[in-house]
């Protein structure tokens, strides 16, 4: 709210257009005492202008009038200018405080925005976090991990390793029936790193020589394959909503590398025996 101006100010027009008219005034009385004489006879003006006819005094009259409207017209006009000058400048105000509202709920926005945004990557990270359990889990523990089939010796440069082949590697560790709670998370992911890094050595091996066992056929593709297939896929279909520290953390685990590897070994229809019973 603007502060109210005194009215003694120097800036107020009407003090203007009061000293004005007290200056006509002023004039007009100093001519009304003013004496002239006329065929000898000595009177003043005003008393000349009482004697005046109807018609002279309403001319006088008329012309102090003329004259006080012209000087409160122009008074006027300066009054109106000062007030749109006051109302433009409150608009001014009114128009900066309204912006810097918008900016305000702008800014409000954008953090409720952000937060949201950080919540929903959160809720996806821990989700992440739950599926990657999941999938080291089917790696590292029966039935899954004892999946493995012979090779033609003459395939292999270490005959020591041409007798059975791994899908899967068990941790190193004494107890084979790991926990959950006894794995760091970092351990877990390490885990899945390696395991991929195996499935890429044995696609280069089953590119050159057919995988067999007695029967010259794998035995039935195992139910717990395709479920861990499918898993890695849920997780690919949840890599795009992900932040950029979380894709970065999917491609430092390889899980495309080993997904699109599974993939391939199952689709091999000719690898597989129709029964669905375990060597």
């Amino acid at each position: 709210m603007r502060q109210s101006e005194s009215f003694w100010s120097v800036k107020n027009p009407i003090l203007y257009g009061i000293a004005g008219t007290t200056l006509v005034f002023a004039e007009y009385i100093y001519l009304a005492t003013a004496r002239s004489c006329q065929k000898g006879v000595c009177q003043t003006n005003y008393e000349h202008f009482l004697a005046s006819s109807p018609n002279e005094i309403g001319d006088t009259l008329a012309g102090i009038a003329g004259i006080l409207a012209f000087l409160w017209i122009i008074i006027t006009v300066f009054l109106q200018s000062k007030e749109l000058r006051i109302a433009r400048q409150e608009y001014e105000k009114m128009a900066d405080a309204q912006t810097g509202q918008l900016d305000l709920l702008k800014k409000q926005g954008d953090i409720f925005l952000k937060e949201q945004e950080q919540r929903m990557q959160d809720t996806y990270k821990d989700a992440l976090d739950q599926m990657l359990i999941g999938i080291w889990y089917r790696m590292t523990t029966f039935p899954i991990s004892y999946i493995s089939w012979s090779i033609p010796e003459e395939c292999y440069e270490d005959a020591e390793y041409a007798d059975s082949i791994p899908l899967f590697h068990l941790p190193e560790t004494d107890n084979v029936y790991v926990n959950e709670k006894t794995v760091s998370p970092a351990e877990r992911e390490e885990m899945i790193r390696r395991q991929a890094i195996s499935l890429k050595e044995l696609e280069g091996q089953l590119a050159h020589c057919r995988p067999f066992m007695g029967d010259e056929c794998l035995p039935g593709k195992p139910e717990q394959l395709v479920i861990l297939i499918q898993e890695i896929s849920k997780i690919r279909e949840l890599e795009e909503k992900l932040s950029l520290a979380q894709r970065q953390r999917l491609e430092h685990l390889l899980l495309a590398d080993t997904h699109f590897i599974l993939r391939t070994i199952v689709g091999k229809k000719e690898w597989w025996s129709e029964r669905e019973d375990m060597p």
